[in-house]
């Protein structure tokens, strides 16, 4: 497989990038095949909405079991950075949350400027995993937004991890830290933004239902920063090359 040759070229000197997140996550599924050993585990990670504040005043922008979390602390409330609050609830101006079974009501206008709104996902994970981090963590120093990481071992609860200096560590599967995780496969344009590799693998489908003219424009200044070499994988070579017209 192309991707998979590609990856393995000078190791983390390719970048595999796309278009958009649906076909991150269906490029992330092919590719880790060739990385796993053994059996897969559902896994539950928070995944930021990415919401702007004028949408954190909307209150269409919550959904029920969205989680909370807070940018810094609610004194009034005992809520501290970094804890989580599930919604529960809601009507036009106020939100209802809830942890380890307290519940408590906030104004719409107050959550909007204290917290960050995430959705859960479920992805599998095994042993050879290839994750990254998409939070800073307070209490872990190696886990930073956008480091890379290996997982080595799953095991009684606990993941065996090797981060990218070589150094092992060993988290709690339910750590609060091991929920800001994701597959680390491939990238979106957003993430790729600003990186410059050797090589660098462009993957587009003909069809892209996500690829507006201003990604179009995006994605080509994206696969144009490597250093090296650039690889295109198609599913129709005339149709998407129009992308780059």
């Amino acid at each position: 497989m192309h991707i998979k040759s590609g990856l393995q070229h000078r190791n983390k000197e390719v970048l595999v990038v796309v278009p958009s997140n649906p076909l991150r996550k269906e490029v992330n599924s092919l590719i880790r095949q060739h990385y796993i050993k053994g059996p897969s585990t559902s896994h539950e990670i928070l995944v930021s909405k990415r919401l702007r504040q004028s949408e954190l005043l909307l209150p269409g922008s919550y959904s029920l079991g969205d989680v909370l979390v807070f940018i810094k602390d609610f004194k009034e409330c005992k809520i501290k950075k970094e804890d989580q609050w599930e919604v529960i609830g809601s009507d036009s101006d106020n939100i209802i949350v809830q942890s380890q079974n307290k519940t408590l009501e906030f104004s719409i206008i107050d959550l909007s400027k204290s917290v960050e709104v995430c959705k859960k996902e479920l992805i599998p994970l095994a042993t050879g995993e290839r994750i990254k981090w998409t939070r800073n963590s307070p209490s872990n120093s190696f886990i930073v937004n956008g480091n890379e990481a290996i997982i080595k071992e799953i095991k009684n609860g606990q993941v065996k991890i090797e981060l990218a200096d070589g150094q092992t560590k060993k988290l709690k599967f339910n750590d609060r830290d091991f929920k800001y995780i994701d597959h680390n496969y491939s990238t979106t344009i957003y993430s790729a933004q600003g990186k410059t590799v050797d090589y660098i693998v462009g993957v587009v489908r003909s069809k892209e239902e996500f690829l507006d003219l201003t990604n179009q424009r995006s994605f080509y200044v994206t696969i144009s920063r490597a250093k090296k070499e650039v690889t295109l994988i198609t599913d129709h070579y005339k149709k998407s090359s129009q992308i780059f017209k």
